[in-house]
């Protein structure tokens, strides 16, 4: 039986807390690499572009082409071009706004009648005033999606509110569900799964959250290992009833897992 070929990573918390490299990750990624295993990085976080967090990495040492990362901005770009979207009301960061011009959709910051949609992603300068212009494109007809509903991610030393936080203001007021690109949402799993040409079961995501990581690698019918380096501890472990194939206290324990090797 074939074993696993592709190693999907998470990023901010399991490479990276805020720009600090975790211990032995790239050390981690080559030997997987030596292995002869392909690599994948998928991040919810949609303030960068790909090449931005090609060039955060390559800072760490650790090397990955634009074509190994895939990020909730860039696969919100592949959706609203392949449905021929061409108007983004943007809540989010200059990466979001990137990717999405670089897929030929115009970005703007008000509300009018041709805003085709209303994109919500990490918004660090975030206030009442954009959320009272999203809310009226919206409630005007435009589509709601969000790049990803992570309620927090880890930084240096804590824990942060993430763009699910931005979401949730905005889905409380219009009393609706956005539409959902990143984890765990399959949208951006299938477009690295046609990438590779390698089937579910012959890959693994490793990841530091049970609500988005884990949760999507189950549903795909993926390995799934989780590392407590990020956002769950061993008490959020405890309390759910969807358990990952594997947990490990630091990225280098995974090379010891009898199933990738």
């Amino acid at each position: 039986m074939e074993g696993i070929k592709l190693v999907i990573f998470d990023l901010d918390g399991v490479i990276y807390r805020g720009n600090f490299p975790l211990p032995k990750a790239k050390e981690t990624i080559e030997s997987l690499r030596q292995r002869g295993k392909f690599i994948a990085f998928l991040t919810n976080n949609s303030t960068m572009t790909r090449f931005q967090y090609k060039r955060k990495l390559a800072h760490m040492g650790i090397k990955a082409s634009a074509e190994e990362i895939f990020t909730s901005a860039w696969g919100t770009a592949l959706y609203l071009k392949d449905r021929n979207l061409k108007k983004a009301l943007v809540v989010g960061e200059k990466g979001l706004k990137k990717e999405l011009g670089w897929a030929g959709i115009e970005v703007t910051s008000s509300p009018s009648e041709d805003v085709d949609c209303v994109v919500v992603g990490l918004d660090r300068k975030f206030n009442y005033k954009k959320l009272c212009l999203a809310f009226e494109a919206i409630k005007q007809g435009a589509l709601f999606i969000a790049t990803n509903k992570d309620y927090t991610f880890p930084m240096e030393n804590k824990i942060v509110p993430g763009g699910g936080a931005i979401v949730a203001s905005l889905q409380s007021a219009l009393g609706r569900e956005p539409l959902l690109i990143g984890k765990p949402s399959p949208f951006l799993l299938r477009l690295i799964m046609e990438h590779y040409h390698i089937e579910e079961k012959h890959a693994v995501i490793v990841g530091d959250r049970l609500d988005t990581d884990i949760e999507m690698g189950k549903k795909a019918g993926m390995k799934t290992i989780l590392v407590l380096t990020g956002v769950t501890n061993e008490k959020d472990l405890a309390n759910t009833p969807s358990q990952p194939d594997a947990v490990v206290r630091n990225l280098e324990e995974i090379l010891e897992i009898e199933w990738l090797k």
